[in-house]
């Protein structure tokens, strides 16, 4: 068996969607056929950035 070094998400499209409070932002992460991820941050734009390209190398980001 081989083992897996890493995710590739080389040309996908990954949609995030942000509700947006004071203190805090709910993130809910899909792509076309299924949800990936859902949690809450501090409002930061470089912490999102930052995890969207930490947990999906070489994706593409749609984000609303």
């Amino acid at each position: 068996m081989s083992k897996v070094k890493g995710l590739d998400f080389e040309g996908m499209q990954i949609f995030c969607g942000i509700d947006v409070h004071k203190k805090s932002w709910r993130v809910n992460i899909r792509n076309k056929e299924w949800h990936l991820d859902g949690f809450s941050q501090s409002p930061d734009v470089n912490q999102l950035v930052n995890h969207l390209r930490k947990n999906y190398p070489g994706a593409s980001f749609k984000v609303a």
